[in-house]
C-alpha cells in the first residue's frame, strides 16, 4: 500500500534517530531500522542493476492527480543487503497550486532490511521513516522550516530502497491525503486487489519483466 498525505503547511518536527546497523556495511550505506528517521543523501543507485519490471501509473482523486512510476531490480552492486531494489518517481501533476505534497510512504517492508537514499534529478525528500513495526516507509518532502516541497508540476528525484529480500509483487491500493485509489506499485510483499476495479486497472497496467536491457533509474 502507498499512502500520499498532504499537510497543507503544517509545521513539522522530524527526529533523527540513532540507527543500530545490523552487521557490517558500507560506509556509504543508509540503512533505516524500524522506528527511525534519517537524512536522506544522494547516491548513484542502482550501480549495475537489472531491472526486473516497470510500471508507470496516472492517478486521480477528488483533490490530488499524478504519476507514479515503480520499478524493481536485481544484482544491484550498491545493495548492501544483497537483495532486490525498488526505485520510485512521483510527479504532482495538479494544476491546482495549493494542492502540494508533503508526505509518501509504502508499506510491505516488514522483516526487511532496508537501505534507502535519492537518485538523479527532481525534488528530493529531505528525510524518510520507518514504522515501529518496520511495514511502512514514509518519505519526507519539506524544507528545514517544515514547508511542503513538492508543488504542482513537480517530479520527485528516484526514491531508492535497496533490500534484502528475493521476492516481489504489486501493491494495489494509493492513499491521497485521507482518500485511498488504485495506482499499483511493486514493493517486496503483494497486496490482493481490494476490488473488481482494482483487477481490471492492474491488468491495463503495461510493465517489461526479465531479459530487459540494464539500466538506471
Amino acid at each position: 500500500m502507498i499512502i500520499l498525505k498532504s499537510l497543507k503547511g503544517a509545521k513539522v518536527l522530524l527526529v533523527l534517530s540513532a540507527l543500530a546497523v545490523f552487521g557490517s556495511t558500507p560506509a556509504s550505506a543508509s540503512p533505516l531500522n524500524p522506528g527511525s528517521t534519517i537524512t536522506l543523501r544522494s547516491a548513484s543507485e542502482p550501480d549495475d542493476g537489472h531491472l526486473l519490471a516497470q510500471t508507470n501509473f496516472t492517478f486521480t482523486s477528488a483533490s490530488f492527480t499524478g504519476t507514479l512510476t515503480s520499478k524493481v531490480w536485481e544484482n544491484d552492486e550498491s545493495n548492501p543487503w544483497g537483495g532486490l531494489t525498488f526505485t520510485y518517481k512521483l510527479a504532482n501533476n495538479n494544476t491546482d497550486c495549493r494542492e502540494s505534497l508533503g508526505l509518501f510512504a509504502l508499506r510491505g517492508f516488514e522483516d526487511l532490511l532496508t537501505d534507502i537514499n535519492y537518485s538523479g534529478s527532481g525534488i528530493a525528500p529531505r528525510t524518510v521513516r520507518r514504522s515501529t513495526d518496520g511495514n511502512q516507509i514514509t518519505f519526507g518532502f519539506f524544507n528545514r522550516h517544515g514547508d511542503e516541497t513538492l508543488f504542482p508540476g513537480d517530479t520527485s528525484a528516484w526514491l531508492v530502497i535497496q533490500t534484502g529480500c528475493t521476492d516481489w509483487g504489486l501493491n494495489q491500493l494509493v492513499g491521497l491525503d485521507s482518500l485511498e485509489v488504485i495506482a499499483p506499485a511493486f514493493t517486496p510483499v503483494a497486496v490482493p486487489e481490494p476490488t473488481a476495479t482494482a483487477l481490471v486497472i492492474a491488468s491495463s497496467l503495461v510493465f517489461f519483466a526479465t531479459n530487459l536491457r540494464r539500466a538506471r533509474p
